[in-house]
Parts: structure tokens; sequence; C-alpha cells
């Protein structure tokens, strides 16, 4: 019980709550679980910052692999795909998502294609132009994607278990 903790979401209920005669549970503003920040306001804030910390660590270690000449673009740009973006967007279909938030994924990853590519800024390469060239799209449409999906998913159960 020492180690049992309660996060309200939304609550409109504001009383505390008793498990087994203990009414002294602490109640908690955020927590990590599975690797993902929950937070009391019920969006993704905090873990997107959380998640692109990771991402840019994972790009960081790389850096070796990014400036190899031996390595091919495509086999950079598959590495990237794998060890990067995929830890950028474990639990993505969670995240509360504004345009500034869509802004802040997308100019990381163009970040990224730039290294990887070795587009200088005075080079003039349109981002539309950069996402061509690795045959990729905006991240911020991934999320979206997958957000969609769990929401199809979620509404194909929801209508299975009413059956």
């Amino acid at each position: 019980m020492e180690k049992t903790k309660v996060m309200k979401v939304n609550a409109k209920n504001q009383e505390g709550i008793t498990i087994n005669g203990l009414d002294n549970i602490e109640e908690v503003e955020a927590f990590t679980y599975l690797g993902a920040k929950m937070c009391k306001e019920g969006g993704g804030v905090k873990d997107l910052k959380n998640r692109l910390s990771k991402a840019r660590g994972s790009f960081v270690r790389l850096k070796t692999i990014w400036n190899s000449k031996s390595v091919t673009r495509k086999t950079k740009l598959k590495l990237y795909r794998t060890l990067v973006v995929l830890v950028l967007l474990y639990g993505c279909e969670t995240w509360k998502m504004n345009k500034s938030d869509d802004k802040e994924i997308d100019v990381f990853q163009n970040k990224c294609i730039r290294k990887i590519l070795e587009v200088r800024w005075q080079d003039h390469v349109s981002t539309e132009e950069l996402l061509e060239r690795a045959e990729m799209e905006p991240l911020s449409r991934d999320v979206k994607r997958r957000r969609w999906k769990l929401v199809t998913y979620l509404e194909r159960i929801t209508t299975v278990m009413m059956q």
C-alpha cells in the first residue's frame, strides 16, 4: 500500500480515495507508465517532450553512422526510421496534438534528414523536396494516421462488445 498512488484525470469528484480503510493515499500530478509520461491534464505534451528528447539522444548516439562515407544513404535512412522515428512515435496514439506540436515533430525530422542527406541550409532545399529525396512524409501526418487507426480499432472493439 505504501507504493500505491492515485492520479485523477479530469475528475469532477475531488474527494480522496479510500482503499481497505486507508484514506491517505498520495495523489500525484504525473507518472511514467511503460516509458510514457502520463499527466493529470490527460494530454500528451509531457510525453511528446520526453519522446523528442529520447529520439534526439538516439540520433546523436548514431553520429558515427550519419558521418560515415561507407554507409549508403538508403541504409542511413532505414536506420533513422527504425532507430530514431520509432523511439519518437512510441505511444503517439494518445497524444493531444496541436499545430505547434506538429511543427516541432516535423522540424526535428527535417534536421535529422538534412544531416543524413548532407543538405546544408545554404543549399536552399525546400521541406517538400527534402522529404521527396528521403522518400518520407511528415511525421506529424504519421502521428495523425496512427491516432485515427487507434480510434477505428477502439470503435470496432466497442461495437463487438456491445453485441
